[in-house]
């Protein structure tokens, strides 16, 4: 269901898109017991350990450190992304880099300096054989899909970003209760 719901989403047409609510992030990005899901990757993946490892995920980019990202993904993992074409800080005309060293450079520059305080905002996540899919919001308040391929040791090894067509509607206002 969950896999129909990611087909669907990526097909929606952008004024469709900018109407549509956001789910809220969760309130706590780590689980009790989320470690313990994330042990072993190896085919069809249960809901809860989607969710673990998407929390994961958010929690490290969200941590602003280079190296908690960086431990996410194994050595010669693969990335594809449409900013890998124009990256100030490393481009490739494919659209793909491969390994940490290429990575780090693009996504945090020749100092490796860590990231702002922006927070990525997941919306939701969807389970598959070793994969999973992370729908979330940037930090340049893009809708993104992330599609994950896990190594059997549960780190990255293959990931390919797709960002959508319009900007994510503001969440909706929190009341002060009645």
């Amino acid at each position: 269901m969950k896999q129909l719901l990611l087909v669907a989403l990526l097909s929606v047409s952008a004024p469709a898109l900018a109407q549509a609510p956001l789910r809220p992030a969760p309130p706590e990005l780590v689980q009790p017991g989320d470690a313990a899901l994330m042990q072993r990757c190896e085919g069809l993946l249960s809901l809860d350990k989607t969710y673990a490892l998407a929390r994961h995920w958010i929690d490290a980019w969200n941590s602003n450190s280079t190296d908690r990202v960086m431990a996410l993904y194994t050595p010669d993992f693969e990335f594809r992304a449409q900013g890998i074409l124009t990256s100030p800080n490393i481009s490739n005309p494919s659209g793909v880099l491969h390994g940490h060293a290429d990575n780090r450079l693009r996504w945090f520059g020749k100092a490796g300096a860590d990231k702002s305080s922006q927070q990525f905002r997941l919306i939701d996540a969807y389970t598959g054989v070793r994969s999973i899919a992370v729908h979330y919001v940037n930090r340049a308040n893009q809708l993104v899909v992330e599609v994950m391929e896990y190594a059997p040791d549960c780190r990255i090894e293959r990931s390919n970003a797709m960002y959508g067509l319009a900007p994510p509607p503001a969440p909706p206002p929190i009341s002060a209760g009645k």
